[in-house]
């Protein structure tokens, strides 16, 4: 379980920083904020505000701890651990920003 979380942080950390801090990416950053103002460019280029919709994406795709909830839905089951796995995302890049680490 522990090395599953560990490997979701690292994948959505590095997806975070890909696609907030790197070149490859910056042409299509640079799209979305001219052709989005307000909120969602925010959402789309704030890295921490990106790092919790990239790391909630991808707790759908890739669970970042097993399935420990037992709820009747599975749907509903997935899409909670999938948004705890994107509030972990955040509070990690927070945590680095916080210490100039990223």
């Amino acid at each position: 379980m522990l090395e599953n979380t560990i490997v979701y942080l690292f994948i959505s950390i590095g997806c975070s920083c890909l696609w907030s801090l790197s070149t490859i990416f910056s042409p299509l950053r640079n799209i979305v904020a001219k052709k989005n103002t307000g909120f969602l460019q925010k959402v789309l280029l704030c890295m921490e505000c990106s790092s919790f919709w990239i790391g909630t994406f991808l707790g759908l795709i890739f669970p970042p701890f097993n399935n420990y909830l037992i709820l009747n839905n599975l749907i509903l089951n997935n899409i909670i651990i999938s948004i705890f796995g994107g509030i972990i995302t955040y509070l990690s890049v927070k945590i680095l920003n916080r210490y100039e680490i990223l």
